[in-house]
């Protein structure tokens, strides 16, 4: 079993790889750093969204239950510094780009512009809406015969 610093330095390892291995022109390092941009925005939204919704409270009074909640916790909180790490490679990545394609002689405006143009044509993946649960079927009507003298089922 992993622990959460090798998943981290897995993570940080290969978006360091990624960006070695890819042949950043003129043309192009525009496109990569807002690749990377925007999918360092999307995952920090995630990482934020989930560090307020995913806490283990006491599943149950026994002690086990009572015992196992901060492990989960903890659990949870690693995997999230995991991603959270990965996001600020992203991140990281992004920046050297905007540097590099200053370099090339790209101007504030134009990377700024190039960037509005690329969450045009590449928005953000839309959230499914939360299932709904449906009402319950209501329970079969079964007609009881009704006993003489008595007032009614069950009575």
């Amino acid at each position: 079993m992993s622990r959460p610093g090798d998943v981290q330095s897995s993570l940080v390892n290969d978006v360091q790889a990624n960006l070695s291995g890819m042949r950043v022109t003129p043309e192009n390092v525009l496109q990569i750093r807002n690749a990377l941009l925007a999918e360092s925005m999307l995952m920090a939204e995630k990482v934020r969204v989930a560090r307020q919704e995913s806490v283990v409270g006491e599943p149950g009074l026994d002690p086990v239950s009572i015992d196992l909640a901060p492990q989960f916790n903890t659990k949870i909180t690693g995997l999230l510094d995991q991603w959270q790490a990965y996001v600020k490679e992203l991140q990281t990545g992004a920046k050297n780009l905007e540097r590099m394609a200053k370099e090339y002689g790209h101007g504030e405006q134009q990377i700024r512009d190039s960037f509005s143009r690329f969450q045009i044509d590449n928005p953000p993946p839309v959230n499914p809406a939360p299932l709904v649960a449906s009402p319950a079927p209501t329970p079969p009507q079964w007609p009881f015969p009704q006993l003489p003298g008595t007032a009614g089922p069950g009575r």
